[in-house]
């Protein structure tokens, strides 16, 4: 059903995600501050126009992936042989490899 009362650790995975994306927002602003370049033509798009742009872009696109994995979080995928909450750690695994990467790019 999709308005179900969910599990705190989804929603505490979701919050996490949202938490990290921020960080990792903030942290890439502070690169680019040191002659970094955007990768991302989307995100390198918001970061011309204004970094609080950028910020707010990157958290709403996070939010509405982060919102529908909870409104579908039973869904299975059949090409990945799984429920769709388990994409979860993968997620949060994947930001905090990119937030660690972008703290050794500040430590040099």
């Amino acid at each position: 059903m999709l308005l179900d009362n969910y599990s705190t650790a989804l929603f505490s995975a979701v919050l996490l995600i949202l938490f990290l994306c921020l960080v990792d927002g903030f942290l890439t602003l502070y690169l680019i501050g040191d002659g970094a370049i955007e990768l991302n033509p989307i995100m390198d798009y918001f970061i011309n126009i204004n970094p609080w742009v950028f910020i707010l872009a990157k958290y709403i696109s996070t939010g509405v992936a982060a919102f529908c994995l909870i409104a579908f979080n039973q869904y299975k995928l059949r090409s990945l042989r799984c429920r769709t909450y388990v994409l979860l750690p993968g997620i949060i695994v994947v930001y905090t490899c990119v937030i660690t990467w972008e703290i050794t790019l500040l430590m040099q």
